[in-house]
């Protein structure tokens, strides 16, 4: 199935859409709008939402003032409407779209085409919503250790897997011993290899639309991808396949639970020092995804390496545990396998919670900007994981009220319902939720659910979300890190992440992943080997350090950061990225000021640097404004003067590394009290000074700098001033 959607009439004339896989289009004057018209007053900001899932086409609108009309029934809308035009009901919101429909909003007319689809696939509906009860998450004011019901939930399991076992699907070398679980998309069941003895899970899974071989084998084709991850924190994926009427997935079975079990066990919270090693391994097994290379055939029959797997459905379900000693190990399940079984046309939009995820740990761009998902999507999701599993709440209001009111009504939430939750409610800091927990840990988790506005473009939009938070999990994890070694929580630093190795697929074909979707590989596998740098320097970072363990004192903080570096890598390519960090380390070492540096450690996009004296600190940073590292790289930095502590493997920790974090990324929306005039902070190839550094420079070197006002820095109550110095 094809839908065509043609702009005939208004500001956007002209304009022609085309989709052959599911998507969602919205209309508005939003800047994440697909077809987006800011300066029309007759079209609300959010207006309607076009859902695309073959055979399917859906339009709602999404309560604007003027309505939507299709073939002159106005749906929605608060004014009151033309003569002319009839007003569907106020509870009909949306309407399944025909070939050659038209919708007006205003002035723009848009015409609908749906080719490629016979009678058979298209079933007929009318206007009402389906009226078939919903299965929605439980209330999270319900959430209530029930320890009678969940042993007879337990001893019901433990019926209901007599009755289904021997009636489970035959699969060749395979024996089915237990059911495990059953959800939307099919059935878990613990199985045994009958040729290595290995317990299993099998997951089947319940196409209700495999009609179409093509989208098929588009379908296996990725599925092939997703089994050459390989890590520690990633359940394995071995083997897959089809029988008569079933897709079923041979699994890494893992003895535990998941995180929405867990938490339910837990009374709706997590002790952070006990969520900790979740919380690393979770972030441990993503960050590898992010920077996966997996292999495969593309169109010639060549093959190719493609860097970077998006989760796109990460929630508590997905995420399990088991326990190793003392302590949770975690793997994340169903790496891709919801996308893929979507993406090959294998549902419909009539229940959207059985494949297209849970709403509650969505990021706007999830609906947005559904085709264009990337890493930074994953970090919002998993953040929200963490944060329910240190709250026990989801991360925003609204759930609770819309599922209860589709409870009382009989119905099903639909995307357009979820997409006014998301858009009305931002995430609520986590410290409102729990203040028990360290500020730098909030700082860090609450940066990861930033939201906002982003243009429809894949490559703006990127850049857009990378700034607005993490760019994927191998950034949240260092973050992270740091922030459990400033609030005492991590004795000594983790290792880098095991860098991933390609790996051969049994069967490689033409892959349906497009090039332009293929995620930059930051560092790569040889950078160490090529740059011939010191034995300090480690695979994807560099560290140095002569600070004593356990000793405090006042010292000399300088951070750098590169500024877009990920966009910058995306075009140099991963080599000379990898290059330009051991240059970095081999200007650092060997400049003046190294006679007074300390301690010195990558950050991914730049450096940490600690010295003795604030004018040594001083010099190298005017060094990389005076002669840029590149041309097509911009810097930020930042320098302060505090007292930190030495951790046992001679890292920096206390609350001022955390506050010249801080003060790099400072932003003009963070200042609270602006110079007179007003001085603008520029945003990049800049230096800003806290006080307490700027009086340990020469009056030369403090004349060098403009005062620039108060700033409120992200996780911290009290104002810091702030100089800065432009080359």
């Amino acid at each position: 199935m094809r839908v065509d959607i043609a702009i005939t009439a208004g500001p956007a004339k002209g304009q022609r859409f085309t989709f052959d896989k599911p998507d969602r289009f919205l209309f508005g004057r939003s800047v994440d709008a697909r077809v987006s018209l800011p300066s029309d007053p007759y079209v609300s900001r959010r207006h309607f939402l076009l859902e695309i899932s073959p055979p399917e086409c859906k339009i709602t609108d999404l309560d604007s003032k003027n309505g939507t009309i299709v073939n002159g029934i106005r749906y929605g809308g608060k004014k009151p409407v033309r003569a002319e035009i009839m007003q569907a009901p106020d509870d009909i919101k949306e309407v399944y779209l025909k070939d050659g429909d038209e919708i007006i909003v205003g002035d723009t007319h848009l015409q609908i085409s749906l080719s490629g689809l016979s009678d058979s696939r298209h079933p007929a509906r009318d206007l009402t919503l389906s009226h078939t009860p919903p299965s929605q998450p439980v209330k999270q004011s319900e959430r209530k250790t029930d320890h009678a019901g969940i042993l007879k939930k337990m001893l019901k399991e433990a019926a209901d897997a007599q009755k289904v076992v021997p009636n489970a699907p035959e699969i060749q070398g395979y024996r089915i011993e237990d059911l495990i679980d059953r959800g939307g998309m099919g059935i878990v069941y613990k199985a045994r290899n009958l040729a290595t003895g290995q317990i299993v899970a099998i997951k089947t899974m319940l196409p209700h639309m495999a009609t179409d071989q093509e989208n098929v084998t588009a379908f296996l084709r990725e599925i092939e991808v997703m089994q050459q991850l390989k890590h520690q924190n990633i359940v394995q994926l071995f083997d897959h396949g089809r029988t008569s009427d079933t897709f079923y997935f041979v699994l890494e079975f893992v003895d535990g639970m998941n995180l929405h079990q867990l938490i339910q066990t837990r009374k709706g919270a997590i002790p952070l020092e006990e969520a900790i090693p979740i919380m690393l391994g979770t972030l441990d097994g993503l960050a590898y995804a992010h920077h996966a290379k997996v292999t495969m055939e593309i169109s010639t029959g060549e093959k190719s390496v493609f860097t970077g797997i998006v989760h796109r459905d990460l929630k508590p379900q997905n995420i399990l545990v088991e326990r190793s000693g003392t302590q949770w190990i975690a793997k994340i399940s169903d790496f891709g396998i919801s996308k893929s079984f979507e993406s090959a046309g294998f549902t419909n939009i009539t229940k959207p919670g059985d494949v297209l995820g849970t709403p509650m740990y969505w990021p706007r761009e999830q609906i947005t900007h559904y085709r264009y998902l990337n890493p930074a999507t994953d970090v919002f999701s998993v953040a929200a994981v963490f944060y329910e599993l240190l709250t026990g709440k989801w991360v925003r209001e609204g759930f609770d009220a819309l599922f209860e009111r589709c409870r009382q009504n009989k119905r099903i939430a639909s995307i357009s319902d979820y997409m006014n939750v998301i858009v009305k409610n931002p995430a609520i800091p986590i410290r409102r939720r729990n203040p028990d927990i360290p500020e730098p840990v909030a700082a860090v988790i609450d940066h990861a659910l930033q939201e906002a506005e982003v243009p429809y473009d894949e490559k703006e939009m990127r850049k857009a979300l990378a700034r607005l938070r993490y760019a994927d999990a191998r950034v949240f994890l260092d973050e992270f890190t740091q922030a459990l070694r400033e609030s005492g929580l991590l004795d000594k630093p983790l290792s880098p992440p095991e860098s991933p190795q390609p790996v051969e697929p049994k069967k490689a074909e033409a892959s349906g992943i497009k090039e332009k979707d293929a995620l930059p590989d930051f560092l790569s596998d040889n950078w160490q080997e090529s740059l011939q740098l010191p034995d300090m320097v480690q695979r994807d970072s560099f560290f140095y350090s002569i600070i004593h363990q356990a000793s405090r004192k006042e010292v000399a903080l300088l951070v750098l950061d590169m500024k877009e570096s990920s966009e910058y890598l995306r075009e140099v390519g991963d080599t000379y990225f990898s290059n330009m960090i051991g240059t970095i380390y081999k200007r650092v070492k060997n400049h003046d000021s190294a006679l007074d540096l300390i301690f010195l450690k990558s950050t991914g996009d730049g450096f940490l640097a600690v010295f003795n004296t604030a004018p040594a600190a001083f010099a190298l940073a005017v060094s990389f404004l005076k002669t840029p590292i590149h041309p097509g790289i911009q810097v930020r930095m930042a320098l302060h003067w505090g007292q930190v502590k030495s951790g046992p493997a001679g890292d920096v920790l206390g609350v001022e590394v955390h506050r010249v974090f801080r003060m790099e990324s400072v932003q003009m929306k963070d200042q609270i009290d602006s110079a007179t005039p007003k001085r603008s902070l520029p945003i990049s190839n800049r230096i800003v000074i806290s006080r307490y550094a700027l009086d340990r420079l020469s009056s030369a070197e403090h004349a060098k700098f403009s005062y620039a006002g108060k700033f409120l820095l992200k996780g911290f109550d009290d104002l810091c001033e702030l100089w800065v110095y432009t080359k």
